[in-house]
């Protein structure tokens, strides 16, 4: 029984060591490439830091000295940063040899809690998705607040009620 239960607690060992070295692999990109992304909503040196992901922890914005975990930004921070970080996930995975080009970001209503000065540095940051070969479909119900995007919409026409 010895045998078996050291041989338990080094194949958990070794599944704890090969976990944390995926997470290192990918948060290291994926760090870099979010980096752009919220570069255009933050400015220049804004980060996302994953390091505490490994450990249970979490993920925190940096801003020069200011480092702020996500659970303490405001609603549309938080909107900014998730989207950063969904589209640096999407280009990772769109480098993936298996994935193909052009990968799908659906982004429904996402910065619904943005202020319009943040709104403007948005769409510099989906300009910038599309010109890495993402493809963004927005759905908002405020088109206006994107009308400086080069891109093609499409207005839904209101649901037609039913007479009774």
């Amino acid at each position: 029984q010895e045998s078996a239960a050291a041989t338990l607690r080094y194949l958990k060992e070794m599944a704890e060591s090969l976990h944390e070295q995926i997470a290192k692999d990918l948060a290291k990109p994926l760090e870099a490439r979010a980096a752009d992304y919220l570069a255009a909503v933050f400015g220049r040196g804004a980060v996302v830091d994953l390091d505490g992901l490994r450990e249970g922890g979490q993920i925190t914005l940096v801003r020069g000295a200011d480092r702020c975990p996500f659970e303490k930004l405001s609603g549309g921070t938080k909107e900014q940063v998730g989207i950063a970080l969904r589209l640096a996930m999407a280009e990772v995975l769109a480098g993936l040899p298996e994935s193909g080009e052009g990968l799908p970001v659906v982004l429904d209503d996402a910065f619904a809690n943005s202020d319009p000065d943040r709104l403007r540095g948005i769409q510099p940051m989906l300009s910038l998705a599309a010109r890495h070969g993402l493809q963004i479909i927005l759905l908002t119900c405020s088109a206006r607040d994107y009308a400086s995007l080069a891109a093609h919409t499409v207005t839904l026409p209101p649901p037609v009620r039913a007479a009774v």
